[in-house]
């Protein structure tokens, strides 16, 4: 059976003697060896954990930081707001939930999200309800929105 990817790095298990495992911990998982031509356990990369930004009030501008920063943004909309993402990469991701305090506010959204049928989704705005959005990026310079859930 053969293994590759970027954390396998190659080799093959033919036989049992191709894999060297010493009492695997939770926190590991199989990685090629490449200096022992040898599969064996390590550490599971730490990109695993997601990095929360709260932004506790909105006021009227909130810039999103890079995904290397965090990838989950919890924002408490104060006012009406104008937000800022980072720059679509191919592959980036990341999730922000609104919470409301007002009724009235109101988002605007970069002209580098692309939202299904061009339509900016609606928003919840009830005090203490929240909203989920989704951007991932498939294509350079767009960022693909997805509504993730309304009205919790």
């Amino acid at each position: 059976m053969g293994f590759g990817g970027a954390s396998g790095g190659g080799g093959t298990i033919s036989s049992a003697g191709d894999v060297s495992l010493n009492s695997p911990a939770n926190s590991q998982g199989l990685q090629y060896n490449s200096s022992t031509s040898k599969w064996q356990n390590g550490p599971v990369a730490s990109r695993l954990v997601e990095v929360a930004n709260n932004v506790a009030a909105s006021g009227t501008a909130v810039t999103i930081p890079d995904v290397s920063v965090a990838t989950i943004h919890n924002i408490t909309l104060t006012a009406s707001c104008t937000f800022t993402f980072p720059t679509p990469t191919v592959g980036k991701s990341f999730t922000v939930r609104i919470a409301y305090t007002n009724t009235t506010s109101t988002i605007t959204w970069p002209g580098t999200v692309d939202w299904p049928n061009s339509i900016n989704p609606g928003l919840t705005q009830v005090n203490g309800k929240r909203d989920i959005f989704s951007f991932a990026c498939f294509a350079d310079g767009e960022w693909t929105g997805f509504v993730a859930g309304l009205n919790y």
